[in-house]
């Protein structure tokens, strides 16, 4: 796996960052720390250039993330309903328990990976 790509949120003390790679056919988008509304320019701006610049299935790893709000799942969202319009798929990797049950309300959860 290569780096392609990395974004810190500077202004965000809990260190988040969001990161992309190549994971064999897939973009994989990494990210670590607390996913919140002062985070999701990052986030976004990532999702966005994985949207624009590749081809295949998007794969958001959740596996580092302690928090992750409401802001964060709507662009999770909003990022499956563009890549299903293009038919192409976004999954989700190792959601914390706190962040599977927010999936589960906002109807995302088919969303995650399983096996």
């Amino acid at each position: 796996m290569t780096m392609r790509g990395l974004v810190q949120a500077t202004d965000s003390p809990q260190g988040f960052i969001v990161s992309m790679s190549a994971d064999g056919a897939a973009t994989l988008v990494g990210v670590r720390g607390e996913a919140d509304y002062a985070t999701l320019p990052a986030f976004v701006n990532v999702l966005a250039r994985v949207i624009a610049e590749d081809h295949g299935v998007v794969v958001i790893d959740l596996t580092e993330t302690v928090f992750i709000d409401t802001a964060i799942v709507r662009a999770i969202g909003r990022a499956a309903e563009i890549l299903h319009e293009r038919d192409r798929q976004l999954r989700l990797r190792s959601p914390s328990n706190l962040a599977s049950r927010v999936l589960v309300v906002f109807g995302l959860s088919h969303l995650v990976e399983h096996g």
